[in-house]
C-alpha cells in the first residue's frame, strides 16, 4: 500500500541546515481532502447544487446561504399579477423529480414555487440551507487557498464569518432590479411600482394604469389587470407538433384526464417533453458550419 508524507524531505530543512523528520499520515493514496463548500442562493440553482454534491461527492461540507426567508429565488421575489414561467413547464424542471401533474402548459408562479419547495422537502435539503443570511463579501486568502467570507444574519443582524475551498455563485441575474432612468420618474405622485417588487395589497381596480415595459413581465401583467385577457393560440408545425397537440388541453390548462395519463405512461411522457423541447428549441437560430471551408 502506499502512503503520503505531510512534508517533502528534500525541501525541509530546520536552521542548523539539518533534514526535519516527517510523518507518514496512515492513509491510502487518492484519499479524497476534505473540503467546505459554500453556495450563494437557494433557488433552483443552489438546490440542484445540493443534490448534485450528494450524488457526486463524498467527504465534504456545504452550507447554501440565502437572503430571503424562504428557498425559490426568483419565484419567491416575483408575484406581480400574471407571474409565469415563458417556458413550457414540463422543460421547466429538475430532471430527478419531474413533474407530470402540471396544472397547465406554462405554469404561474405561485405553481412554480410550490414544486420547489416540494422538491425541498422530499429531498431533505434544509440541513443545509440557511435562510435569511446574505454573503457581505468574499476574499481569496492566497496563504490558506480559501474563501473568507463575511455573511449577515437577517435576522438579528449579526455579522458572521465563514470559510470555504469552493464558492459557488447561484445568485441569477433575475433579482438585481432597477428604476428605469425617466426623467421625473421621482416626482410622479401617485402609485409608483415595481414588477421584481410587487405590493401584494395594491388595488389597482378603477385607477388608470401605465406598464413601462414590454418584457415577459410586461407582457404578463397587463393582461391579469385587464378585465378580460385576449385570447391565445399555440401555432405549432413539424413532427414534435403531433404529439403536443395530442395532449387533451382546457385553454391553456391540462385535462385531468391528460395529467393521469402524463402519470402513468412514462413513455408517452417523455416524447412529450421531448417534443415541447424541440419546438422551443426551434425557435432560436444555430450557427451551422460547412463541411468544407473556402
Amino acid at each position: 500500500m502506499t502512503f503520503l508524507s505531510s512534508q517533502i524531505p528534500a525541501l525541509d530543512h530546520n536552521k542548523n541546515g539539518h533534514q526535519k523528520p516527517y510523518d507518514v499520515l496512515e492513509q491510502p493514496l487518492g484519499t479524497t481532502h476534505h473540503l467546505r463548500i459554500v453556495t450563494v442562493g437557494a433557488g433552483i440553482s443552489g438546490l440542484n447544487m445540493i443534490r448534485a454534491l450528494r450524488k457526486g461527492m463524498t467527504n465534504y461540507d456545504h452550507v447554501v446561504y440565502e437572503k430571503n426567508p424562504e428557498v425559490g429565488g426568483t419565484w419567491y421575489e416575483n408575484r406581480y399579477p400574471g407571474c409565469q414561467c415563458d417556458h413550457p413547464s414540463h422543460n421547466y424542471q429538475f430532471t430527478w423529480n419531474p413533474n407530470p401533474r402540471w396544472s397547465q402548459f406554462s405554469a404561474n408562479g405561485p405553481e412554480i414555487q410550490e414544486y420547489i419547495l416540494r422538491c425541498c422537502e422530499e429531498e431533505d435539503m434544509r440541513s443545509e440551507l440557511k435562510t435569511f443570511h446574505q454573503v457581505i463579501g468574499a476574499w481569496w486568502d492566497a496563504s490558506k487557498s480559501q474563501w473568507s467570507l463575511k455573511v449577515k444574519n437577517l435576522a438579528t443582524g449579526v455579522m458572521i464569518e465563514d470559510y470555504c475551498d469552493f464558492l459557488l455563485n447561484a445568485t441569477g441575474i433575475l433579482n438585481n432590479w432597477k428604476w428605469p432612468d425617466i426623467p421625473g420618474l421621482k416626482d410622479f405622485n401617485g402609485d409608483l411600482i415595481h414588477s421584481a417588487a410587487w405590493q401584494e395589497n395594491f388595488n389597482y381596480q378603477g385607477k388608470r394604469v401605465a406598464v413601462v415595459g414590454n418584457g415577459s413581465s410586461g407582457v404578463q401583467i397587463v393582461p391579469a389587470i385587464q378585465p378580460a385577457p385576449p385570447q391565445t393560440e399555440r401555432m405549432l408545425k413539424g413532427a414534435s407538433a403531433e404529439v403536443m397537440q395530442s395532449a387533451q388541453m382546457d385553454g391553456d390548462k391540462f385535462t385531468p384526464e391528460q395529467m393521469e395519463r402524463f402519470e402513468k405512461d412514462r413513455d408517452y411522457y417523455r416524447s412529450f417533453i421531448k417534443a415541447t423541447e424541440e419546438q422551443v428549441n426551434a425557435r432560436f437560430r444555430t450557427v451551422r458550419i460547412p463541411h468544407t471551408l473556402p
